[in-house]
């Protein structure tokens, strides 16, 4: 009964774009809303991480570079 409750919360969110449950990369989940990452240097890896997939076509070809 509970779980059904639930299920219906989130279901009932995420059309409105209020349910979600992980920040995307690159970005913080604040108390009300999503910020890109503060972290310069965090912002960059993940540059550098998407600009090698996008350079190399796989994800194990970018593990081998690094």
């Amino acid at each position: 009964m509970l779980q059904g409750r639930l299920r219906a919360g989130q279901l009932n969110k995420a059309p409105r774009g209020e349910y979600f449950t992980h920040a995307p990369i690159e970005y913080v989940r604040t108390e009300n809303s999503l910020e890109l990452e503060p972290d310069d240097q965090a912002r960059e890896v993940v540059k550098i991480i998407f600009t090698n997939f996008a350079e190399l076509g796989s994800l194990s070809a970018v593990k081998v570079k690094a």
